[in-house]
């Protein structure tokens, strides 16, 4: 689904809500407060106070809805509220609530829409637009908001969330407006934050997560963005899977993930159209695997302790640059671009790897050192590799180098193995005629290849 299909037909005044009463603004400010209001219901789990089917537009800083100091159960349902301004009062402004429930309301034209801080407190099926500070604000803990659809406004973020801990984001919608550049959802300075299931679609960042913010899942999302998907900015912990990252800009233009001061990332089975991975200063303990890249930028630097492994890269280079030291690209095919990798740093492993189709394999940089590339099978690539850099090692250090089909042998590489055989989709190999060469010696043996094939599987 694209961006275009999700806004097509869709306005955002069209709430869908109706036989709305018109209502005085609502300022409840402890529990017995509410025993000033017909609202039916007792305020308990299983017979909550109802406040719904009210439209209520402020026309000053007044919120529609305005709650404190609450633990009594109650819903706010079918309620249309708008108008509020200023930057202290949202349109609904519920503060230090608890056993709170917010359910098929619309929320609009304000400057905040929602401020929420409390916990265990349940939104569902909300609409919030045109809310030109902040969409929805989300402070306090154990909360789940699910289901609802926000458009940004003109300015900062549509939804916030700062001091938040045990956050749940399950199945909203994200749009954009095509005039605006928004960040979609900002988490700082906040813990065990979940994305599950969203779509979320931006002209500028879908997702920021900074400010030493920890442990923030984000899973099966689609994310798509003319510019970044996630920002990671010094924060711990986060972990993406089973994502969709999607580029409405130029192909390599933009990056899926962006990692500035970035501590232990992990990244498994998505798919980056367009879209890939960057990192810079200060980030370490990256994890990529299991995941497809198309025609993008992957990029890493001045980064620590880096694993990229059993992923698929097509028209995507992997670009290992300064300072990225302690690197480990393992099992991984790469194919249809101009190199297949590029190294720069130090002190890395490049193993196990396919590279075919590309003008050059690998090309070690002048400020690359004391990588070990073994294992890996070079198919068809105008330059096998190119090393600039100092101590490098081609080979395992015991009896075994790379593995060559309609590629040269790197020289550097004391045991390569010309195959004359490509392997099966499978990654096991055939029984093919290899020749060893040793010592400028050909040695033709078919029985060699079973031993090749062993020690390939290790």
């Amino acid at each position: 689904m694209t961006s275009t299909d999700l806004n097509e037909g869709h306005s955002v005044k069209d709430y869908g809500l109706s036989d709305l009463t018109p209502h005085e603004p609502i300022i409840i400010s402890s529990n017995e407060v509410f025993e000033n209001y017909s609202f039916p219901g007792e305020g308990t789990p299983d017979n909550p106070y109802l406040i719904e089917n009210l439209l209520i537009e402020s026309t000053n800083q007044t919120p529609c809805i305005y709650m404190f100091n609450t633990t009594v159960s109650f819903i706010i349902r079918n309620c249309d509220l708008s108008g509020t301004t200023g930057s202290v009062y949202s349109a609904m402004h519920l503060l230090f609530i608890e056993n709170g429930v917010v359910e098929d309301c619309a929320i609009h034209d304000a400057e905040t829409g929602v401020t929420l801080a409390g916990s265990n407190n349940i939104i569902d099926s909300i609409h919030v637009s045109n809310c030109n500070y902040t969409g929805l604000r989300g402070l306090g803990s154990q909360t789940t908001i699910k289901n609802s659809i926000f458009y940004p406004g003109e300015t900062q973020d549509t939804l916030l969330l700062e001091h938040a801990n045990n956050f749940t984001l399950l199945n909203n919608t994200f749009h954009y407006q095509e005039e605006w550049f928004d960040t979609q959802i900002r988490i700082r300075l906040s813990n065990n934050t979940k994305l599950e299931d969203n779509t979320i679609i931006s002209n500028s960042i879908p997702i920021l997560i900074t400010q030493e913010s920890n442990c923030t899942y984000i899973l099966n999302n689609l994310i798509q963005s003319s510019r970044k998907g996630i920002i990671i900015d010094s924060s711990l912990n986060t972990y993406i899977s089973g994502g969709r990252f999607e580029t409405t800009g130029l192909p390599g233009s933009s990056s899926g993930i962006d990692m500035e001061g970035a501590e232990n990332v992990i990244v498994s089975d998505c798919l980056f159209q367009s879209s890939g991975v960057y990192s810079k200063e200060d980030t370490s303990g990256i994890s990529i695997s299991t995941s497809r890249f198309e025609s993008c930028t992957f990029l890493l630097e001045d980064s620590l302790d880096i694993r990229i492994e059993d992923c698929e890269f097509v028209y995507t280079p992997v670009q290992l640059y300064l300072g990225t030291d302690e690197t480990l690209v393992s099992n991984n095919t790469i194919s249809d671009t101009i190199t297949g990798i590029y190294l720069v740093g130090m002190n890395g492993i490049v193993r196990n790897n396919t590279i075919r189709d590309c003008g050059v394999g690998i090309n070690a940089y002048p400020a690359s050192s004391s990588y070990r590339i073994y294992y890996n099978t070079f198919i068809n690539n105008e330059i096998t590799a190119i090393d600039d850099g100092t101590d490098n090692i081609w080979d395992n250090g015991v009896n075994l180098g790379n593995y060559y089909l309609n590629s040269d042998p790197f020289p550097s590489d004391r045991w390569p193995v010309i195959m004359t055989q490509t392997p099966t989709g499978t990654g096991d190999f055939d029984i093919p005629m290899i020749v060893i060469l040793i010592g400028g010696a050909a040695i033709t043996m078919a029985i060699i290849a079973i031993v090749l094939v062993k020690l390939k599987r290790k």
